[in-house]
């Protein structure tokens, strides 16, 4: 009897430590979404900008005064709403209310089936989008806009925490005139 109550204690102990580890993985697990779908966003933004830019480099290279030439302050990257209509893809970039290069990633589960964000659809990932362009630096002399610039993306989730609470991700994408 003692046998068997010391081997229940046993397996009763390497339970409950089993059980402690469920937890931890699913925290893992859901930071590693996190950062696949920022890296995913990323991706996906850099590379509609790269387009946008580059159908304007033949001519007056007007497009990247839209893109801002600073970091934005950390103020303007605080959490904001986004009014959606019509169409949309997943992962969805969103403009915010000014031109200080901030936009608003949401991924979400289009749970309807119509293919549009509605105030409904369960969102799996949002974050704050802050994109800036800089020189490119070569041999320490900064190469002029005409032929070159460099992308600065820094994605920060969740969006509803305060930025100095979030988790960031900063992407870099450099283009050249060809």
């Amino acid at each position: 009897m003692i046998e068997i109550a010391l081997a229940i204690a046993v397996i009763a102990i390497g339970m409950v430590s089993i059980m402690g580890l469920f937890p931890i993985g699913l925290s893992a697990n859901k930071d590693a979404m996190a950062k696949s779908y920022a890296a995913e966003s990323a991706d996906e933004f850099l590379h509609y900008l790269e387009r946008y830019l580059r159908e304007d480099w033949a001519t007056d290279y007007s497009n990247a005064a839209y893109i801002p030439a600073t970091e934005p302050a950390d103020a303007d990257k605080a959490d904001f709403s986004v009014t959606v209509s019509g169409t949309q893809l997943t992962p969805s970039l969103y403009l915010s209310n000014s031109d200080n290069g901030v936009y608003k990633a949401i991924r979400y589960l289009d749970d309807d089936g119509d293919g549009q964000y509605d105030s409904g659809e369960i969102v799996d990932f949002e974050a704050i989008v802050a994109v800036w362009r800089e020189q490119i630096d070569i041999d320490g002399s900064s190469l002029a806009y005409d032929y070159g610039l460099k992308l600065v993306m820094e994605i920060s989730w969740p969006a509803k925490v305060p930025y100095a609470s979030r988790s960031k991700d900063e992407y870099v994408l450099e283009l050249f005139n060809r």
